[in-house]
């Protein structure tokens, strides 16, 4: 997954679609000099991942089916999904419930048969 998170964040920025960064948070888990340190402050700043809340951005943790859906949805503006797609994992009003109901009107998810998209938080 760290690897499709670079991708999209190296893509971006070879496009010119990237603004200036703005200031970012400092997250105590993200040192100054690592590889990936420019990239964890620039989706930060530009509102893309706000890291875990506690101060904390986990940068090797794996990341859920739930982040990257909010990643892809935050790029693309936040914009109101179309419908609810009524999948029994994903509860109402959760960070990443607007997420998952866009990324369905959009094709990019469509749960696995029974009602679940099988989105762990």
């Amino acid at each position: 997954m760290r690897r499709i998170i670079t991708s999209i964040l190296c893509a971006l920025l070879l496009l010119g679609l990237v603004a200036p960064m703005a200031s970012a948070t400092t997250f105590d888990d993200v040192p100054t000099g690592e590889w990936f340190t420019p990239y964890v402050r620039w989706a930060n700043a530009n509102g893309i991942m706000h890291g875990k809340g506690d101060g904390n951005f986990s940068p090797n943790a794996p990341m859920t089916r739930a982040q990257l859906v909010t990643v892809l949805w935050r790029i693309d503006g936040e914009p109101a999904p179309a419908y609810t797609a009524g999948f029994s994992d994903v509860a109402d009003n959760q960070w990443y419930t607007d997420a998952v109901n866009w990324a369905a009107s959009r094709g990019i998810v469509n749960g696995v048969g029974d009602g679940n998209a099988l989105f762990a938080k």
